[in-house]
């Protein structure tokens, strides 16, 4: 089969998919620090008419409304991203699945692409150097924590770094999940995957949540874990609409 043949630019563009999954015609071009929003739309226009990535228009009683397109990888991206390096043969196989993801899966896959130009404008603040891996980046660590993370991020100020594992939790998921989640971090901290192999302080764990609900139900549930099983472990959570409207602020995370 010929391999379609792309630009320095659209291959970007395939990465930034390969990582995030689902991202809107805003974030790619944000991604790309490109001032023109006609020319990112040809590359975007070029490689679905080419069915090298694929296009989801935002409907609302059958028509299309002015959001933001999404996008994913298509099926030739993959022959194309194959001899990548910074790509897994493995990963690439979800092409495969991509257009039957719920909307639900897409929801937090955009939402994680917002969440980080959040932490890159509060650290831009703090005149810090950021750097954000993905769960698709993050299945290449070797002793991460499984499941992985939604993201790994560390936040180089002049005189420490901080590492994070961030979660975040969709409004629908069921709550014996996200328990038994928090109680594999516990687990992960206590078989000391990451201390003995890793050898770096272990991450602070980031819970973005959907309401306050659940956010008090964590604290409540993981001060008493943490307590029985004697892990010293760093959790903070903070809510996902307040970090939409607000971006990260000096009081969005609360201590757990």
């Amino acid at each position: 089969m010929q391999i379609e043949s792309i630009t320095p630019k659209q291959t970007e563009i395939l990465l930034l998919l390969y990582r995030y999954r689902f991202l809107n015609s805003i974030h790619i071009q944000k991604f790309l620090s490109h001032k023109s929003h006609t020319l990112i739309n040809q590359w975007l226009s070029d490689l679905t008419n080419r069915n090298i990535i694929q296009k989801i228009d935002i409907k609302r009683l059958g028509k299309i409304t002015s959001q933001p397109s999404i996008y994913y990888l298509g099926l030739k991206s993959r022959a194309i991203l194959t001899e990548n390096e910074k790509c897994h043969p493995d990963l690439l196989a979800r092409v495969y699945q991509e257009k039957r993801r719920s909307e639900t899966f897409r929801n937090h896959c955009l939402a994680l692409a917002d969440f980080y130009f959040h932490f890159q404008l509060a650290a831009q603040k703090q005149k810090a150097n950021l750097s954000f891996y993905t769960s698709t980046d993050v299945s290449d660590f070797a002793y991460a924590p499984l499941p992985v993370p939604d993201a790994y991020t560390t936040i180089e100020e002049k005189d420490q770094t901080s590492r994070y594992f961030l979660e975040i939790i969709d409004g629908g998921e069921k709550w014996f999940v996200i328990d038994r989640r928090m109680k594999q971090y516990i687990s992960y901290f206590k078989k000391k995957y990451w201390q003995d192999h890793v050898k770096l302080p272990f991450p602070s764990i980031l819970l973005i949540c959907p309401n306050t609900k659940l956010q008090n139900h964590l604290r409540i549930l993981i001060s008493k874990e943490l307590e029985s099983e004697e892990a010293e472990i760093d959790f903070f959570s903070g809510i996902h609409a307040d970090i939409q409207e607000r971006g990260i602020q000096m009081d969005t995370w609360q201590t757990i």
